[in-house]
């Protein structure tokens, strides 16, 4: 049965990480069939299994059953957004163990940074705007996470290789994360990030594939302006967007307008003209004058 596949992954992922040697690719391969084999049984008897073992505070057990959700074979119908369709008697509680998983990361002082990626990736499979809470807060924990590895890397005069904690970005997983459950709160939370270092770029895409799920745009069909045409239609007196601005462009527009407010650095001018890329993937309204700043700062 499907929990019996799912007992010997877990076994063989700690017998993994017990070991001091790095398992063969023979032993790999078995560990990678079983995973395959879990993705492609029927969901329900799936979920129901997880359930039965998800109730749980250990870390590795956690992130592996996580794997799982994440990378289960989507139905027919769910194909597009690989969202996860059940009744609410399953789904229901699904959704209150991926809470429980999302606090114990959280709280844990042993998981990585890794390990919270892997629960966030079933999150998009069963979207929750509950969760909204404590994704905002393990987004915050990620960067705080990320910027203090990046530093002692910076201290330490790059003597030592990059390790995975410092050079990985887990900027998309999150970004999809907010983008796919989607709502007030990520709107407000994403705006938030727009002048951020780290994070701020990524900001811009989530509020842009919100407005695209809000309006119904079609994904990944959209060419970024040029701003050569945006000249020409300047010079020809025409407004680059004639429609009232979206609200997802807003604080966009308010980003890149307070990084070219004073005499900005080189980089940050780079940031303001990558943040308007985004932001002109979506009706801005009458930007002339914000046009002709961007096309200075270029």
């Amino acid at each position: 049965t499907v929990g019996l596949l799912i007992d010997r992954v877990l076994e063989i992922g700690a017998d993994f990480r017990r070991r001091p040697d790095r398992p063969s690719r023979v032993e790999y391969d078995t560990y990678s069939d079983l995973r395959d084999r879990i993705a492609e049984t029927r969901l329900e008897p799936f979920a129901e299994a997880v359930l039965r073992r998800g109730d749980t505070d250990d870390v590795q057990i956690i992130t592996t059953l996580a794997h799982l959700i994440s990378r289960h074979k989507p139905q027919e119908d769910d194909v597009a957004d690989r969202r996860i369709s059940m009744s609410p008697e399953i789904t229901e509680p699904l959704n209150i163990m991926i809470s429980h998983w999302m606090d114990t990361l959280l709280t844990s002082t042993t998981a990585s940074r890794h390990d919270a990626v892997e629960v966030i990736e079933a999150l998009r499979r069963l979207p929750d705007r509950r969760h909204l809470p404590t994704l905002e807060a393990l987004l915050k924990e990620n960067l705080r996470r990320w910027r203090e590895a990046k530093a002692r890397w910076r201290q330490d005069g790059g003597r030592r290789s990059l390790d995975s904690d410092t050079s990985t970005s887990y900027n998309l997983q999150y970004r999809a994360a907010f983008a796919t459950v989607g709502g007030d709160r990520a709107l407000k939370v994403m705006s938030q990030y727009l002048l951020d270092d780290l994070f701020g770029i990524d900001a811009a895409h989530c509020l842009r594939d919100l407005h695209d799920a809000r309006v119904g745009s079609p994904r990944n069909t959209r060419k970024w302006p040029d701003f050569a045409v945006i000249a020409r239609r300047q010079s020809l007196g025409r407004l680059w967007n004639s429609q009232p601005v979206a609200e997802e462009a807003v604080p966009i527009l308010a980003a890149i307008g307070a990084l070219l407010a004073v005499a900005a650095a080189e980089h940050e001018q780079r940031r303001a003209i990558n943040l308007a890329f985004v932001a002109f993937q979506m009706p801005v309204g009458e930007a002339d004058d914000l046009i002709a700043s961007l096309l200075d700062a270029k």
